[in-house]
């Protein structure tokens, strides 16, 4: 082609040297050098050797990449995880940024990716991620992207970060606890939790008038009724009780309305 260079075949059966994509081919320069202004065209070729017409200039100066943003961090919270990065400083040669700059944020399911873009490019040096599944692991990277020129330059990725996402909100309180006084024991009875990820509940007692509550159930019970049968006859009691969740780290809900009563006389 008259007044250019060919710098590159590409065989659609055997793209060693590019990226198809569908209908779309990528293809890097690796001869480019920094500074210097080219201008590019592609042909196709057909079968019998027979070369179209050029397609339209693509004309650009290139520039040097970014170095990769630093000390990213990721704080995980309930559906969401917030990260955070140090601006890139200078370019891989070492010389000032100039520019406007944007970063993009990238995640992965593994360290190793694929990763994939997460949201628009920002100026900001944090985001958030939000609607994540919680106790599921997620992978970060962010990397840069320079314009200067008309020409766009991108950095490698930055260190990977790992954040899990975890429940956070606790399940609604008990509600309508009810005491009936037996002989030698108190039945306590509530409505169950409408939250569909309840664990169990967790019943506390204290002495009445006034006095502490303590839990008497060492483990979440699975039903919305207990009987206690550690207590004293002629006594009275409080009662109150709380939900909690299947969490990693279980959640648990206020507590309900406090209830009392009083253990009957042996007869």
């Amino acid at each position: 082609m008259v007044g250019y260079d060919q710098v590159e075949e590409i065989k659609l059966a055997t793209p060693s040297s590019a990226q198809v994509e569908g209908r779309r081919i990528r293809w890097t320069d690796d001869s480019a050098a920094i500074g210097r202004r080219y201008v590019y065209v592609v042909a196709a070729v057909d079968s019998i050797g027979r070369m179209s017409p050029p397609s339209n200039r693509l004309v650009l100066t290139t520039i040097s990449a970014p170095q990769p943003p630093g000390a990213l961090t990721a704080k995980a919270g309930d559906g969401q995880v917030t990260l955070s990065w140090r601006a890139s400083a200078s370019t891989i040669d070492g010389s000032p940024l100039s520019g406007a700059l944007v970063y993009q944020l990238l995640r992965a399911p593994t360290p190793n990716g694929p990763f994939q873009p997460v949201g628009e490019p920002l100026t900001a040096l944090s985001t958030t991620d939000a609607g994540l599944q919680n106790e599921q692991s997620y992978y970060y990277a962010v990397r840069v992207g320079r314009t200067e020129q008309g020409s766009r330059a991108l950095s490698e990725p930055s260190a990977v970060v790992r954040a899990m996402p975890e429940d956070l909100t606790p399940p609604s309180p008990p509600k309508n606890l009810v005491a009936f006084p037996l002989e030698g024991s108190v039945r306590l009875a509530w409505d169950a939790s409408p939250d569909s990820d309840l664990a169990g509940y967790l019943v506390y007692r204290a002495p009445a008038p006034r006095g502490e509550f303590v839990r008497i159930t060492p483990e979440a019970i699975p039903t919305p009724v207990f009987v206690d049968r550690s207590v004293e006859r002629g006594k009275e009691y409080r009662y109150t009780v709380s939900a909690v969740d299947r969490a990693r780290n279980p959640n648990e809900s206020a507590r309900s309305a406090e209830v009392s009563t009083t253990v009957p006389q042996a007869r």
